[in-house]
């Protein structure tokens, strides 16, 4: 059958009837070929009888597919069929009208289509086009497969998916957008995307989805407020993108929706922080850029514009370079280069810049790259300050140049600073309650254990809180202790003492002081601390103290002689005069000799007070450089000068509550003096380097061994502060006009200097030693007899003390004598030979044998000694 089709196609090709136009030819052959290339399978046939007049390609393909299907399957057509079946009967008995069917034997789904023809040689025929709908139904289940996959898409989606009509109604949402508004998909369907839009947004969304409908856009995306259910509002990012129909037409949209709530957040915030910078750039008074990474102006302060006469629209024109003189541009140009490599974290030039008048100024400027995520240097930013008038001034280039970069750094170090607390804060505040419950539980260890007493005060000057050390001291319970006042405690003028000093601990002063008072009936000496306790807003609280006890350490073991141990009338006098100034404040000048014992009546003067509880300190004004006396008279603060790591306290201020001896006050330099004199005059003074004065009570009292009229006449020593010491003037005597005191103070002075070196040996001083002594002057006075004392306690032997080796001018007394008569017997040179020859043999006996002693004794040279013994024949060895 299919050979017998393609016969008859090949045949019609042929047998064309003869027209004799040659259009017409044309017009039949390309009728055959659009029917030979049909897409479907082709047969004409003749009405009368039943003829294949055409069948092309995909006829005869299918005919010889249904024989052979039918060969090979056991299923069968309802009608009889065969392969030699004639095809007029296979199609007229399935009744193939314009329909689909199916073709059982092959398992084939076609569509069938008749017409009536006039066929090319006028010949009643029909024209039947069969088409394979087999591809059509692979593409359906496809298509049916992709849409299942494409839903299955859409609901997991995390992005809310929303299918509209060109309308603007809901057609399908999936389960991320019933989320996100709080609908179900059945209640959306009944909205349109407009009823969930916030009104703010509805003109621009109608106006986008009109656009998309007319085609002028082929997609859109917007960010817009929408609207739940529950009438809370929400920021989303919306992409839109057109379904268009076979037509063409606009058939459906697809919107993908994003929740930007968050990142709104965040941009507003980020706006916020932009507008505050901006605004602290734009209040600065020097100019700030910022450029890009080629160096354009992207933003300038205001500052900028009365600085280069640019305005703000006019500077994002330019680059740095612009407005930079020709002579400095390529360090310009390489020092920003260097910035946006990394090859440098800053940079600071000072270079010369042009205005738009074209006029030139000096400016300094500080280029800080803007590094970003990604570690690179996105911008830069610089700080320029003009410069002119200081490069104008060059004695003032300096000064102006160190205030400059100290105003940059503390500005740099306080954002710094202002960043890390900000990135900080949380774990700051939990280390902050860590370190103070760490430091409580310190502080109470210390507290509790400390052998210190330690106490705490309220504004009333009550206790509030004692450690148990002040408990056991006073030997009272903490409950009784804050139940009794100073007065209480320790005695009324005792008590009055430390209320004068917490008054002044309360109104800001830090006090350390020396004081005795009873405890119990025993007086006990104590060094103490009091300083003010402050609340967050640095408002005085209440006073904290640490006090020690030091009595043991301010014990002395010898006291000053007294009155009844002075033998010498002008020492007593001298005394006498000592306890009178003693019973007053009063400035007292103590005058005399080196070595006389001022600072011992200054001591003795100071314990007869009533300030005797109080600490006594000596200052001697010759042994200090000159540089340092008045740090350490009036103490200095912090970073006054070189080496001042910490605040010091001065001698004036240690000496608060007792007594200051000032010794050899005729060195003290004349700018001290001054300032001295101040402090006479007000009682307070100030430290080095300090700004508050500080208010001081203490007694103070002079030595000199110097003339002091005589240093004010040659202008050495100030005549004002002269008559301000003058008040009272004590004559300390010399040792040698009060040689009767002698004995007493030797003995003092051993007792003392033994204990002292932990010799351990009553030493004593025979009644001849005693009486050498006495002979000598003492040109060192007390000072030289203390040194000839303890010379002779380290060198003797023994408990009594020897003094070979001390030479005085008294004569020394001996029981040799020698006898003369005169006239001499044989002779005058027999005589004295004789004499010199004895005076020889007892100084060598005396010395016992050694002749250097002896020549010492005879107060003659060694070689004059050798020269006699060998005239007279002395015989050494005998």
């Amino acid at each position: 059958m299919a050979e017998t089709m393609r016969c008859e196609r090949e045949k019609q090709k042929m047998e064309i009837p003869n027209i004799d136009t040659r259009n017409a030819n044309l017009t039949c052959q390309s009728l055959l070929t659009v029917l030979e290339h049909l897409n479907a399978a082709v047969w004409v046939i003749d009405q009368d009888d039943g003829r294949i007049l055409f069948a092309n390609h995909d006829a005869e393909t299918m005919y010889y597919e249904s024989e052979k299907i039918s060969s090979d399957s056991s299923a069968s057509l309802p009608l009889e069929t065969s392969a030699r079946t004639d095809l007029t009967e296979f199609l007229d008995k399935r009744n193939l009208d314009e329909r689909e069917y199916q073709l059982l034997l092959a398992g084939m789904r076609v569509a069938v289509q008749e017409f009536d023809v006039d066929w090319l040689d006028g010949k009643k025929a029909r024209l039947k086009i069969v088409r394979d709908l087999s591809d059509m139904n692979r593409m359906e289940k496809a298509f049916i497969e992709s849409e299942a996959r494409f839903r299955a898409t859409l609901d997991n989606a995390a992005y809310a998916i929303v299918l509209t009509d060109d309308k603007g109604h809901f057609t399908q949402v999936n389960a991320a957008w019933e989320k996100m508004f709080g609908y179900t998909a059945e209640e959306a369907l009944s909205l349109t995307n407009l009823d969930v839009t916030h009104p703010d947004s509805i003109e621009v969304s109608k106006e986008k989805l009109s656009a998309l409908v007319r085609g002028d856009l082929d997609f859109y995306r917007m960010e817009k407020q929408y609207v739940r259910k529950d009438g809370s509002t929400f920021w989303g990012d919306l992409g839109v993108t057109p379904v268009h129909g076979l037509d063409r037409h606009l058939g459906a949209t697809v919107g993908v929706i994003a929740d930007i709530t968050d990142r709104k957040r965040m941009e507003e915030s980020l706006r916020e922080n932009e507008a505050r910078f901006r605004a602290t750039l734009d209040n600065l008074a020097q100019s700030v850029t910022l450029t890009d990474d080629t160096g354009r102006f992207t933003h300038v302060n205001e500052a900028f514009e009365p600085m280069f006469g640019y305005t703000p629209e006019e500077a994002r024109n330019l680059t740095h370079l612009d407005v930079t003189h020709p002579d400095d541009v390529e360090l310009s140009r390489e020092r920003l280069q260097a910035v946006v490599s990394g090859e440098l974290d800053f940079y600071r030039l000072e270079k010369r810049y042009v205005r738009k008048d074209g006029s030139v100024f000096w400016g300094d400027l500080t280029c800080t790259p803007v590094v970003s995520l990604d570690r690179s240097v996105a911008a830069a930013v610089a700080v320029i300050v003009d410069i002119s008038e200081q490069k104008m001034i060059q004695g003032e280039l300096q000064k102006a140049r160190d205030k400059l970069e100290l105003r940059v750094a503390e500005r740099t170090e306080e954002l710094a600073a202002a960043n890390r607390e900000l990135l900080d804060q949380i774990a700051e505040r939990t280390r902050v309650q860590e370190a103070l419950k760490s430091s409580e539980e310190r502080f109470r260890a210390i507290f509790e254990t400390a052998r210190d007493c330690i106490f705490i005060k309220d504004q009333n000057l009550k206790y509030l809180l004692v450690n148990p050390a002040m408990e056991r001291m006073l030997e009272l319970p903490a409950s009784e202790i804050m139940q009794l006042s100073d007065e209480e405690l320790f005695g009324q003028g005792a008590g009055e003492y430390l209320r004068q000093l917490d008054r002044r601990v309360l109104a800001g002063e830090i006090i350390e002081t020396e004081h005795t008072r009873p405890v119990k009936g025993v007086p006990m000496t104590f060094l103490e601390i009091r300083a003010p306790m402050r609340d967050q807003d640095a408002e005085i609280i209440g006073i904290c103290g640490i006090s020690r006890n030091i009595t043991e350490r301010t014990k002395g073991v010898f006291k000053e002689i007294s009155a009844d141990q002075v033998s010498s009338t002008v020492m007593r006098s001298t005394l006498a005069e000592a306890r009178m100034a003693a019973k007053t404040d009063i400035i007292i000048l103590l005058t005399g000799e080196s070595g006389a014992g001022k600072d011992h009546l200054a001591s003795f003067i100071h314990d007869n007070s009533r300030r005797s509880s109080g600490p006594f300190y000596a200052i001697n004004c010759a042994a200090i450089p000159p540089e340092l006396a008045e740090s350490e008279l009036f103490g200095h603060e912090q970073g006054a000068f070189t080496g001042a790591n910490r605040r010091k306290r001065g001698l004036l201020e240690l000496a608060e509550g007792g007594t200051l001896l000032l010794n050899e006050i005729g060195e003290l330099p004349l700018h001290l003096q001054a300032k001295l004199l101040t402090f006479l005059d007000s009682r307070s003074f100030t430290r080095v380097g300090g700004e508050k004065p500080v208010t001081v009570s203490a007694r103070l009292i002079a030595a000199t061994n110097r003339n002091l009229e005589e240093e004010v006449a040659k202008n050495r020593f100030r005549v004002d502060l002269f008559y301000r010491l003058n008040v009272l003037s004590i004559r300390v005597p010399p040792l040698r006009e009060r040689i009767d005191d002698l004995p007493v103070l030797a003995q003092i002075i051993i007792a003392e200097l033994d204990q002292e070196l932990q010799l351990h040996k009553k030493a004593f001083i025979s009644d001849k030693d005693m009486a050498m002594l006495c002979a000598y002057r003492w040109p060192g006075n007390v000072r030289e007899l203390r040194n000839v004392l303890e010379r002779a306690l380290i060198v003797s032997p023994g408990p009594q003390l020897e003094f070979e080796s001390f030479q005085t001018d008294a004569p020394v007394p001996t029981n040799k004598s020698w006898t003369f008569h005169f006239p001499p017997k044989p002779s005058y040179v027999h005589a004295v030979a004789e004499f010199k020859r004895n005076l020889l043999v007892e100084a060598l006996n005396t010395a016992g044998g050694n002749k250097q002693e002896a020549s010492r004794l005879l107060g003659i040279t060694r070689h004059v000694l050798r020269r006699q013994l060998e005239r007279l024949m002395i015989d050494v060895s005998k």
